[in-house]
């Protein structure tokens, strides 16, 4: 008899805020409303990745940035669009300041070394460009280690 008792006294949040009579949402109506929006959601991202999707590769197949683009390669080595070279700007190791020490490529460089070399695992790369200047930029680098 006591248990009847709280079961027909308790009352949840949502009932208390809008009234009984108010509240139309049963546990198997809500489960069913969660699985229709994860449905709707995973359906539109899926239309939208594939409309993002044919956007880039439609933009591949013509010239970007003023040039053409290259095919994609599983090679060792640096692809680049034809009459374009490339050389390297910096190395992992290479000292920062004149007359700093030299790289020790076994690994067994120091602390106070390596603070004053250029670090690898290099996760993120912005020039900007120097106002006033059309040949003078900034290069920030974020290395990892």
């Amino acid at each position: 008899m006591m248990m009847k008792l709280l079961e027909e006294n308790q009352t949840t949040d949502l009932e208390n805020l809008v009234g009984t009579d108010k509240v139309g949402l049963t546990r198997r109506g809500f489960i069913s409303a969660g699985a229709l929006c994860g449905a709707a959601m995973f359906l539109g991202g899926n239309l939208l990745s594939r409309t993002v999707l044919a956007n880039s590769v439609s933009a591949a197949s013509g010239t970007l940035l003023g040039f053409q683009s290259i095919p994609a390669a599983t090679a060792d080595s640096i692809s680049l669009p034809q009459g374009y070279t490339s050389s390297v700007l910096i190395s992992w190791g290479h000292p920062l300041q004149a007359g700093g020490p030299a790289f020790d490529p076994s690994g067994k460089g120091t602390a106070q070394a390596q603070e004053v070399q250029f670090g690898d695992n290099n996760d993120g790369m912005c020039l900007f460009p120097m106002p006033g200047h059309k040949d003078r930029a900034l290069m920030a680098i974020n290395n990892e280690y």
